[in-house]
């Protein structure tokens, strides 16, 4: 049985009260993707698929 992530679910849970309109899977890949790169010393990874996390959002959202 995995450990619970209380990281995770703090993140969740202030998502769900600050920014109720963000869906659950866009934070979860956010934090995926910090997790994933926590130990890169090079922080241009992280950076740009946090970028590419957003735009996709974005685009994927858009009211036009």
């Amino acid at each position: 049985m995995k450990a619970p992530d209380m990281v995770l679910d703090a993140l969740l849970a202030a998502g769900k009260h600050h920014a109720p309109d963000l869906p659950e899977n866009l934070l979860r890949s956010a934090y995926e993707i910090q997790i994933n790169n926590q130990f890169e010393r090079d922080r241009e990874i992280p950076l740009k698929e946090m970028a590419r996390l957003v735009e996709d959002y974005v685009n994927n959202n858009s009211s036009e």
